[in-house]
């Protein structure tokens, strides 16, 4: 009987923990790096879902690639994704602003415009 019910809550411990994974997403995000501005070192992309507002809580920092792969995303909503290059002088203004859900099934993202300060 001890034996059943360890294997019972152990299934059921292992099912919680797996449950944040079941529904997770990933997107494959690209730009073109900036044109103008002081030498480049690095890009910051920020996400957000629909309703919400871009912070640091959600944000990857990418050094030497004009690309990056966001995961762990939720396979139900939408999300908005930015990117900003930054150097020595500070943070650039935000790239537009690109749409993308789990549904949508598109190829990698093509954000555009991004500028260094």
């Amino acid at each position: 009987m001890n034996r059943k019910l360890i294997f019972i809550g152990t299934a059921i411990l292992i099912f919680f923990m797996a449950v944040p994974y079941i529904h997770a997403a990933g997107v494959d995000l690209a730009w073109d790096a900036p044109s103008t501005g002081g030498p480049l070192t690095g890009y910051k992309v920020y996400w957000k879902a629909a309703g919400g507002s871009y912070s640091d809580e959600n944000s990857l920092g990418v050094v030497g690639k004009i690309s990056c792969t966001v995961s762990g995303l939720d396979e139900t909503k939408q999300y908005y994704f930015i990117v900003k290059a930054y150097n020595d002088a500070g943070m650039g203004p935000a790239s537009n602003e690109v749409a993308w859900s789990y549904s949508d099934s598109t190829p990698p993202i093509q954000v555009q415009g991004v500028r260094a300060s």
